[in-house]
């Protein structure tokens, strides 16, 4: 009886740890990449160690005196280039499409923080975006999913809507 339990427990073991690995992402895939670039962003975020000392200088008015190593900076030059390969990928790939949009009433300086708001807002935590500037001051490039597309336009044409000066005010 003993024997039978063991061997049962092996089993589901066996199982458990096949299935883990049969699930997972092929490497060169789209979902490759995608897990491959939110490990490399979630790297990149500074550490709760890093952020205390920050504010503790901050608040102390004191210059952080601490000596930055080489390799820490070859760490973090090796994270972001895994972010950015992971990212070229997805854009390769159709994953991520590239998409200028004319602003007509408002310059992009005054749309670009709106539009960062109501992207977050509209779009969940794991969705790939960014927005880019150019070098007109109206117009401005999206990176996103092809699927996201409408929602988009829909985000940039409430940001433009023009300044009108209430009246009877």
């Amino acid at each position: 009886m003993r024997k039978r339990i063991i061997i049962g427990l092996v089993a589901v073991v066996v199982i458990g740890v096949a299935a883990l690995f049969l699930s997972q992402p092929k490497e060169g895939s789209v979902a490759w990449h995608k897990r491959e670039y939110w490990a490399a962003k979630k790297a990149l975020r500074p550490s709760w160690q890093y952020r205390l000392r920050t504010e503790y200088h901050r608040l102390t008015r004191t210059p952080d005196r601490r000596p930055v190593r080489g390799c820490e900076s070859d760490e973090l030059t090796q994270k972001v280039i895994k972010m950015m390969t992971s990212w070229d990928a997805l854009v390769e790939h159709g994953y991520l499409t590239r998409k200028e949009f004319f602003l007509i009433h408002q310059p992009m300086s005054r749309v670009a923080n709106h539009l960062k708001r109501a992207a977050q807002a509209e779009f969940s935590a794991d969705t790939i975006w960014e927005l880019r500037s150019t070098s007109f001051e109206n117009s401005i490039i999206v990176y996103a999913p092809l699927a996201d597309r409408s929602k988009w336009e829909e985000l940039i044409r409430k940001a433009d809507v023009p300044d009108v000066p209430e009246v009877g005010k």
